[in-house]
């Protein structure tokens, strides 16, 4: 059997039709079904603003950000949010809130075609019960927290300023708002200027997302610098 020229492009051509449409149904079901959710509240002792943002992602937490202007709509605490681009972040929603006003509990909400996704989280900062000297001896001692849960564990680095030194960063627990700054520890730095971060940091799943999932991280840190001294 010969193909006619002419009829053998028509089927070229239908055949490309056929895919184009097919990959505009699998972008208009990302769009609405295989949307990951990445929502992170983040601030930082000494700074009087906590960071809210907000990422949609197609597929998964690697995924491209997108945004749908005029199917979606995110809301937070009844404060409707604008979306914004940057070249490497992609789209995003973010807003800063006053550091005293934001303690407390909130509410997100985003909509997307048709469908409401509700999540509530509590956002708490912490600090030092007691401040540090600015001189420290070389001997055990305990950091006095206030403001986080009775058992909990946070990212503690301290870096001296000794090239060949090794360093503190790891996690390590907090009893009763203690954490222990052991002899282990002391034996890793050099005498002289050392350079103390403390991170809180809470990742949980998101209760109300897509089937592509979501989760929520919450942090907050402090830093400060004393001398250690034999």
């Amino acid at each position: 059997m010969r193909w006619n020229s002419k009829w053998l492009w028509r089927m070229v051509i239908l055949v490309i039709m056929a895919g184009c449409k097919n990959k505009d149904e699998q972008k208009e079901e990302a769009a609405s079904g295989d949307v990951f959710f990445d929502y992170r509240i983040t601030g930082e002792d000494g700074n009087d603003s906590v960071t809210c943002f907000f990422q949609y992602r197609h597929g998964g937490p690697d995924g491209d950000a997108v945004i749908w202007p005029e199917k979606g709509k995110l809301v937070l605490d009844e404060e409707p949010l604008t979306a914004d681009s940057a070249g490497l972040d992609g789209s995003y929603y973010e807003v800063r809130k006053p550091l005293n006003a934001f303690e407390g509990n909130h509410t997100i909400l985003f909509h997307m075609d048709g469908k409401g996704y509700k999540e509530e989280f509590g956002f708490h900062a912490f600090g030092l019960a007691t401040e540090l000297p600015e001189v420290i001896n070389r001997k055990p001692f305990t950091i006095e927290l206030r403001g986080l849960p009775e058992k909990t564990s946070v990212r503690l680095v301290l870096v001296d300023t000794a090239f060949l030194s090794e360093d503190i960063n790891g996690i390590y627990p907090v009893r009763n708002g203690q954490l222990s700054i052991t002899t282990d520890m002391l034996s890793k730095l050099s005498d002289g200027p050392v350079s103390l971060q403390i991170l809180w940091e809470d990742r949980r799943r998101l209760k109300s997302h897509t089937a592509a999932g979501g989760w929520i991280t919450r942090a907050y840190s402090l830093s400060r610098e004393f001398e250690i001294i034999p």
